[in-house]
C-alpha cells in the first residue's frame, strides 16, 4: 500500500496498449498511458474546452499480475484507479538527465457499462445456503443488449416486471 505516502484517484483512458514485464523473480508486472481529462466552461467564449493530463501507470505485486492477465485493459479502455504519485529520474536517448511522475497503483477498476466482461471470480466453495451444485461466482460473461445469459441472470427481458417480482430471488 501508500506506506504514509498520499494517495489519490483518477478515472482516464488507456492511451495504448500495456507492456506486460517480469522482475528479476519473475513475477509479472504491468505499465501503461493513461489520459485524465478535464473539462471546463470557458466563460469568456462560453465553449467547453479539454484539457488532458497523461499519466504513466504501473502495477506490481498481486495487482500487477492481475492487470497483465487481464484482457480488460486495452488500449481505449476506461479505468478508475487510485495509486501513489512517484517522482522518477532517468537518462533519455542523449544522455541528458530526466525526471518525471509516475503513479504506482494499489487499486484499480474497469468501467463494464458499454463492454463485455468475462468473470475471473474462481470460487472455492459454494456460498453459504446455495443448492448443492449451484456456483457461487457471477454468470461467466455479460454482454451489452440483453444476451439470453444476462436475461436469465437478471430474471427476464431486462425489464423489471410487475413491482412485486424481486430480481434477486435467486440469492435469497
Amino acid at each position: 500500500m501508500a506506506n504514509g505516502a498520499e494517495v489519490a484517484g483518477w478515472t482516464g483512458r488507456l492511451t495504448a496498449p500495456p507492456e506486460t514485464r517480469t522482475d528479476k523473480k519473475g513475477n509479472p508486472w504491468v505499465s501503461f498511458r493513461v489520459a485524465v481529462g478535464q473539462r471546463k466552461l470557458n466563460r469568456t467564449t462560453n465553449e467547453w474546452e479539454e484539457n488532458a493530463t497523461f499519466w504513466n501507470v504501473k502495477a506490481f505485486n498481486r495487482l500487477g499480475k492481475h492487470l497483465s492477465e487481464s484482457r480488460a485493459l486495452v488500449q481505449g479502455a476506461e479505468i478508475t484507479f487510485s495509486g501513489v504519485i512517484e517522482r522518477e529520474t532517468w537518462e533519455g536517448k542523449g544522455g541528458e538527465a530526466r525526471e518525471g511522475l509516475s503513479i504506482t497503483l494499489d487499486r484499480a477498476a474497469f468501467e463494464v457499462t458499454n463492454a463485455t466482461v468475462d468473470t475471473v471470480n474462481k470460487a472455492q466453495s459454494n456460498r453459504a445456503g446455495a443448492p448443492a451444485g449451484a456456483s457461487a461466482s457471477a454468470p461467466s460473461s455479460i454482454t451489452k443488449g440483453g444476451t439470453s445469459e444476462e436475461e436469465s441472470f437478471f430474471g427476464g427481458s431486462g425489464s423489471t416486471g410487475s413491482d412485486d417480482s424481486d430480481p434477486f430471488a435467486a440469492f435469497n
